[in-house]
């Protein structure tokens, strides 16, 4: 834990996160074999999660309801696009219940809703799930979903994620999009159509898209 500035909080620097027990892709990628959503908890610099689909969800689970403070993620190539994205939780009692249409009861985070990555960065990135650090969230899942990036179009990709309890100084998402001065060029993602299968969970459905 480094600690702390005038504000008296903690930043984690991940030694200690909670271990994720679960990791699982809605709708599942292209090419499950190089794109599967257990990369995102390998120290492997060179996997990564990846789907061409807007949207697109990666749902994380603990194993049980835990005191969450931050979100961390690494964004594949964060530092040349901007990924647009909410994140949602539930506990484990939540995720049971049902609304009208059969769907699981996740709760989007109202200051994580609609936002993007900072797009200067291609390391981990913390996103607070609480506004104030005395008050953590209490959750077994969490939901990332993923509206395209800045640079092409719907894919979503992410290298890594780390769950802490510990809260960091500064939150990095962002409202709108950066105006870049450099002319960057794409840098395509790897496309396969390999068909192979990866475990997913029939029982956890992701929340209506509000946005259609």
């Amino acid at each position: 834990m480094e600690i702390r500035d005038k504000s008296n909080v903690a930043v984690p620097i991940h030694q200690d996160p909670y271990t994720i027990k679960g990791v699982y892709s809605y709708p599942s990628p292209d090419n499950p074999e190089m794109y599967s959503p257990t990369n995102v908890m390998d120290d492997d610099e060179t996997t990564y999660w990846a789907v061409n689909k807007n949207p697109a969800t990666l749902l994380l689970d603990l194993g049980e309801d835990s005191e969450i403070g931050t979100l961390w993620i690494k964004w594949y190539q964060g530092q040349t696009r901007q990924f647009k994205f909410i994140i949602a939780v539930a506990t484990e009692e939540q995720a049971k219940k049902k609304d009208d249409e059969d769907r699981q009861s996740f709760a989007i985070i109202p200051h994580l809703d609609e936002k993007y990555s900072s797009g200067v960065t291609d390391q981990l990135e913390p996103y607070n799930l609480t506004t104030d650090p005395e008050i953590l969230v209490k959750a077994r899942y969490i939901m990332i979903k993923v509206y395209g990036n800045t640079l092409n179009g719907d894919w979503a990709a992410i290298s890594h994620v780390k769950v802490t309890r510990a809260v960091s100084i500064k939150s990095r998402q962002t409202d709108k999009p950066i105006e870049r001065t450099t002319n960057d060029k794409k840098q395509p993602v790897r496309k396969s159509t390999a068909g192979l299968a990866i475990p997913t969970r029939p029982d956890i459905t992701t929340p209506p898209d509000k946005h259609k």
